[in-house]
């Protein structure tokens, strides 16, 4: 313990609940993305349910419960400001709690965080514009009586940041904004004592169970001059803030439920990701097969494996044929894997893939085919893949957008190494004319450089695809399309070319 410490900490409990408590916020700030779109009445139910789950974080973890004292100095309705004395992260998560569709006063920087500003701008805050001391003041006014004509209560920290318990008003002198506030909205000023510091600090890792405590003092009404506001605040605050922390010393009570609490809330944890495991692999399987079903097979489809509870969800196949009108393609062994949380990679890995079109007189095999990629709503991110075959290596990465059809638009870098290899085995195989595979060897080697790597990007315009300058292929009639470049002139696709002779 120290001076900025003085209750013991749990190196423990607070791991494991600041661990819960970044995983939940990211989920929540994904999660309850669509929640700005509803009316700002369902909006408030779906907040308030958020702050709640954050205080059962709190309990069940640190054990840390919270008491509220003097609610009878508060209004029961009307505007009026709160001069909050702010000592940790804890109180900002208790406001809405505490007190009916509160307006925080914050800077306007705040906005600006990712997801996160969102939620305050349609939780309609008050932000200040510090540019200039003359911005910054009229922010202010105009917040506040934009806010006290919605007879909404206004929460502002008069010490201006947060303030560790051992710090006194030499260190943090209260400023005179509140008093200002007052003079222009003529509203009641309610004093917000609290020993939240106690148990959850402005820094650190550490935290504390136990019972904060806040106390609404009584109103200090308008009418006063700046001196005599100013130093009824800073007395009422300061007193019985102290006298809270002192109280909080003594409180004991934190001990005895802590060990239950964290097993049941382990449980809890543990059950909801169980739910949410099979919940996700389920969907996995049954999005397999539909995605298999929509490529017109002409074959039977193989059932996948799911496996790898708790940990990632995996899916197997042994053998994968896929037959339909315009070919064939063999694929032995099928792996892919993924946790089941939005947005994290999903890894591919396959044995040998043997590849047959209609229009080849035989066959090619590749070695295999590993990937990484995220899946998007209209899209795929391929963050890195690898294809190699007898010496040639082809990586590849990029996005593919799955809106356009009947085939997708790609979007791709190729890095290639011994593509030579490739395009020689294409020909023997009369995949290729000898003619296209020297033409297309020498068009990569224009692009290699100094280590020996050719890397060309994939892209569309019109209806031909080309690999860096050359095209490669001309695409079916797409049902959506796009601004494109001017294209060239049609020109027959390489793999109906024909033999060489």
């Amino acid at each position: 313990m120290n001076k900025r410490h003085p209750l013991k900490r749990s190196w423990l409990r607070s791991s494991l609940f600041n661990i819960a408590f970044i995983l939940v916020n990211i989920i929540c700030c994904f999660a309850l993305l669509p929640a700005l779109l509803l009316p700002r009445k369902l909006y408030l139910m779906v907040i308030q349910g958020y702050h709640y789950l954050i205080y059962g974080l709190e309990f069940f973890i640190l054990g840390l419960r919270y008491e509220v004292r003097g609610r009878e100095h508060v209004p029961q309705d009307g505007s009026f400001l709160v001069a909050a004395k702010h000592m940790s992260t804890y109180e900002t998560f208790k406001l809405r709690l505490l007190l009916n569709d509160p307006a925080i006063i914050l800077k306007k920087e705040l906005l600006r965080i990712p997801l996160w500003g969102y939620f305050l701008k349609k939780s309609d805050v008050i932000a200040i514009d510090r540019t200039t001391p003359a911005l910054a003041k009229q922010s202010i006014n105009e917040g506040v009586l934009r806010i006290k004509e919605q007879l909404r209560p206004i929460v502002i920290f008069p010490q201006g940041t947060r303030v560790w318990p051992n710090q006194t008003i030499k260190d943090k002198p209260y400023k005179s904004g509140i008093f200002r506030m007052q003079e222009i909205s003529n509203l009641p000023v309610i004093p917000m004592a609290t020993s939240s510091g106690m148990f959850w600090p402005r820094s650190g890792w550490f935290k504390s169970g136990g019972r904060a405590v806040f106390e609404f003092l009584p109103a200090i009404a308008p009418g006063l001059s700046k001196d005599e506001f100013m130093g009824n605040l800073t007395k009422d605050l300061e007193e019985h803030s102290l006298s809270l922390m002192n109280e909080a010393k003594m409180d004991e009570t934190n001990k005895k439920k802590s060990p239950l609490c964290i097993i049941v809330f382990l449980a809890l944890l543990f059950g909801g990701y169980s739910y949410m495991w099979f919940q996700t692999a389920e969907r996995v399987e049954a999005e397999y097969v539909e995605f298999m079903t929509d490529l017109k097979r002409t074959t039977d489809i193989a059932m996948p494996v799911i496996s790898g509870f708790p940990g990632p969800i995996k899916l197997d196949v042994l053998q994968e044929n896929i037959k339909t009108p315009d070919g064939e393609v063999d694929i032995k062994v099928l792996h892919a894997q993924g946790w089941p949380v939005p947005f994290t990679p999903i890894s591919i890995l396959t044995g040998p893939i043997e590849v047959q079109s209609i229009d080849w007189p035989s066959s090619i095999t590749l070695d295999g085919l590993s990937a990484e990629i995220k899946p998007h709503k209209n899209s795929i991110e391929v963050m890195q893949s690898e294809i190699t075959q007898d010496g040639f290596i082809a990586r590849i990465s990029g996005d593919i957008d799955l809106t356009q059809e009947p085939i997708p638009k790609l979007d791709l870098m190729v890095e290639m190494e011994q593509q030579q290899l490739f395009l020689m085995q294409l020909a023997a195989k009369k995949i290729i004319k000898m003619q296209a595979a020297l033409f297309m060897s020498a068009g990569f080697n224009a692009l290699t450089d100094e280590d020996d790597v050719v890397r060309v990007p994939i892209t569309q315009r019109g209806q031909t695809l080309y690999a860096g300058p050359l095209p490669i292929t001309q695409l079916p009639v797409l049902q959506q399309q796009e601004e494109y470049l001017p294209e060239l002139p049609p020109l027959e696709p390489y793999n109906q070319l024909g033999p060489d002779q």
